[in-house]
């Protein structure tokens, strides 16, 4: 048996494909199907019933995903042992695009200047995405821009409230925002992120509850996309304020913000109680609470 073996093991059963984990491995499909089988000899059961296409995990195959996840976490803590003092070993993180690219940056600037020896890996997606990727093992930390929660499996720590903002391009008059919602009715085009994301979901629920109709509506997936298409006239968004900030400062467009949502959006830094933290990771926790310290004693 061999650590190799365990891991490409347990990538299966997270992705629930012999396909998906030898591409997320960086191995042949061949090569995944020789660990497993070599894995199930070693042991002397079977750790998979093949039905079709699918991998179903037997019994075994359970119990021996438990000991995996705990051989993992031993794995981590040898990894991190530090020499002289020094901080190594790797960090997973997930963010959405709208922390990725308009705070991470600066966190992880900082980081890599104080430890250049931790390997760092970013994973982006969509809040839910990233949260079932965090009980899956599959991330040590996640960000997430969404509403403020309590879960007894993670721990939770708010890093600030964000502004929500209605953008148009500089032609738009928003008296007549104010106009449209007493009409019931918005007759500019909204421009909308995924519909998982946490900001559309609040205005989406202040418009049903203030019985406001959108006659026309887009889906993007880039908040980048968003903000061109706004700029040039195409409708109108509702964004975090952090991601817009800078192009109304510059003047490539207006907005307001929009207080009238009761659902307050955070940017959350989570992860599980039970992941153990290494020294590695205490540090970027460290400085993610440092930088938002910072930030706040400059408002």
């Amino acid at each position: 048996m061999e650590i190799r073996q365990l891991i490409t093991f347990k990538k299966v059963v997270e992705l629930g494909s012999l396909t998906k984990a030898a591409y997320y491995l960086g191995y042949t499909q061949s090569t995944v199907t020789t660990h497993i089988q070599e894995l199930e000899k070693s042991i002397g059961v079977k750790l998979f019933d093949r039905v079709g296409r699918k991998n179903i995990i037997t019994e075994p195959g359970e119990a021996l995903m438990e000991y995996t996840k705990e051989l993992m976490i031993t794995i981590d803590k040898i990894n991190s042992i530090s020499v002289n003092g020094e901080i190594k070993g790797e960090i997973k993180i997930g963010a959405p695009e709208s922390i990725t690219v308009y705070m991470l940056q600066s966190i992880l600037k900082e980081y890599r200047e104080k430890f250049p020896n931790v390997k760092i890996s970013i994973i982006n997606g969509n809040c839910n995405y990233l949260k079932k990727l965090l009980f899956k093992g599959e991330i040590d930390i996640t960000f997430l821009m969404m509403e403020d929660f309590e879960d007894t499996n993670l721990v939770v720590n708010k890093i600030k409230e964000e502004k929500l903002v209605v953008i148009a391009n500089n032609e738009f008059d928003f008296k007549n925002l104010d106009l449209i919602q007493k009409n019931n009715k918005i007759n500019q085009c909204i421009i909308y992120n995924e519909k998982d994301c946490s900001y559309r979901i609040a205005f989406e629920n202040y418009l049903a509850s203030q019985k406001i109709i959108a006659n026309d509506t887009m889906e993007l997936w880039s908040i980048e996309s968003i903000k061109q298409c706004v700029q040039t006239g195409l409708g109108i968004s509702i964004l975090p304020e952090i991601t817009v900030k800078e192009d109304i400062e510059k003047g490539n467009l207006q907005g307001i913000k929009f207080d009238s949502i009761d659902r307050k959006i955070c940017s959350l830094l989570v992860y599980h109680k039970n992941k153990w933290l290494s020294k590695s990771l205490i540090e970027f926790i460290n400085i993610c609470k440092k930088i938002n310290e910072d930030k706040v004693k400059h408002i």
